[in-house]
């Protein structure tokens, strides 16, 4: 568990253990899940950007985001959104898990 990601040195020590094939679980504050990559590219410099991009590509496999929203009845329940860099093919024997919710 690597906490809150708010540099450069937290995100590179993230990689560094997930290069090494290590779960590595994080926080980002970032208002959903695709806006959470643009984040992390933030914090390194514009040359250092695309060689980042591409260790992102290799070790990233979900971002989930959530958020309380409130209900039509006034209370507040989490809206989870979730990202998934795993492809399922057709041919796959394994089938893709449930997904917890859909953005529309």
């Amino acid at each position: 568990m690597v906490g809150e990601m708010r540099d450069d040195v937290s995100f590179s020590a993230a990689m560094s253990a997930a290069d090494t094939g290590h779960l590595v679980l994080s926080t980002l504050h970032t208002t959903n899940a695709s806006q959470s990559i643009s984040r992390i590219l933030e914090f390194f410099k514009a040359d250092e950007r695309e060689q980042i991009r591409r260790q992102i590509a290799s070790t990233l496999r979900a971002v989930v985001c959530q958020r309380m929203v409130t209900t039509l009845d006034g209370k507040s329940t989490p809206a989870l959104e979730s990202s998934s860099t795993h492809r399922w093919s057709e041919n796959s024997s394994k089938k893709p898990p449930r997904q917890i919710a859909r953005r529309h």
